[in-house]
């Protein structure tokens, strides 16, 4: 008898063990639905990491993680789909940087304030190093907007495309209509140098610029370059005025409910992402800088630009912010004055 109830019990483990392989081999992957504005050509650098990214997400979890990835603006404009990432209606974004989140947090501002940054290492530091301010943004977007930044895409500085004249100093600005994106550090940056700023929707833009709505806007070279704006411009200005990368975000409450085995591998995949862009995201400037030529713009680079009227011109940008309490002076001036 006691044989015959040990060989039940085995069988009983063993029975289980077979049903819980075969439940977990044909149960359904879990869907993360990425979406992005990203241009999908082959040889886009944000394109180039995004399916990167994707497919590490797919390998790391040994695909119990399906990514169903919607780029090209299929799913609507930027701001539309951090609304919809913070309702948790899709997943993840790709392709959006933090000047486009002010509008759900009001901290992320202090990340594109204009020349707050001396360098690209400077800006790493603020992205990478624990205990910067950064920890302080990401924290106030996952407790009041569900937002969990996991890494970062870098990307070139943002530059000026202009018809008509190009931009040399601020004054070289005034009365052009040039297109903004929906976010407020932008804006204020335009009307400080004396433009009449239009918000338009990135993927609106080669329409505007071809039908003269606009006459010039302001973004990263390689993501102008992707959309062929090379094409109806006649200038490209070099002002660097603002530090750019997009940010790798998930939805905080998909995310926790989620294995702790699916969640670390999301996570080495940001990483991972995150380190190559930083090894890689100067190539790609080089480049466009070579379809701007070649497409017969002007290109007024870094050496003609009058940085010290910029810098002089955009000085109160940050603290219109500061009054309005995005955030405050001490976290502006941790930043500037951050060792790196």
């Amino acid at each position: 008898m006691f044989m015959f109830r040990k060989f039940l019990l085995l069988l009983t483990v063993c029975s289980v063990i077979v049903c819980s392989a075969a439940c977990s081999f044909g149960a359904d992957p879990k869907i993360m639905r990425i979406a992005s504005h990203t241009s999908t050509k082959s040889d886009s650098y944000d394109y180039i990491c995004e399916t990167m990214l994707n497919r590490l997400i797919s390998e790391y979890t040994n695909g119990s993680i399906k990514v169903e990835y919607y780029p090209a603006s299929q799913l609507g404009s930027s701001t539309e789909l951090i609304e919809a990432l913070a309702m948790g209606s899709i997943q993840s974004v790709s392709g959006i940087a933090y000047d486009l989140y002010i509008g759900i947090e009001p901290l992320c501002a202090i990340t594109v304030m204009p020349y707050l940054f001396r360098n690209f290492e400077h800006y790493r530091a603020f992205l990478e190093t624990p205990g910067s301010v950064i920890d302080e943004v990401n924290a106030s977007l996952a407790k009041e907007s569900d937002v969990l930044v996991l890494g970062y895409i870098y990307r070139a500085p943002r530059v000026t495309i202009t018809k008509g004249k190009g931009i040399r100093k601020p004054d070289d600005f005034k009365g052009m209509v040039i297109r903004s994106p929906e976010s407020a550090s932008n804006v204020k940056w335009l009307e400080a140098m004396g433009a009449s700023p239009v918000t338009i929707a990135w993927s609106e833009l080669y329409t505007s610029l071809s039908q003269g709505a606009v006459e010039g806007a302001e973004n990263s070279i390689t993501m102008i370059t992707d959309f062929g704006l090379q094409d109806i411009v006649d200038y490209c200005s070099e002002t660097n005025h603002m530090m750019m990368s997009t940010v790798i975000p998930v939805n905080k409450t998909w995310f926790e409910a989620l294995t702790q085995d699916e969640q670390n591998a999301i996570r080495k995949a940001a990483k991972e992402v995150t380190a190559y862009s930083w090894n890689a995201f100067r190539e790609p400037i080089n480049a466009s800088w070579d379809a701007f030529r070649k497409a017969g713009v002007t290109c007024i680079r870094a050496d003609e630009i009058d940085f010290d009227a910029f810098q002089k011109q955009s000085a109160n940008v940050y603290k219109y912010f500061v009054k309005e309490g995005y955030f405050t002076e001490d976290q502006y001036n941790r930043i500037l004055n951050m060792k790196y």
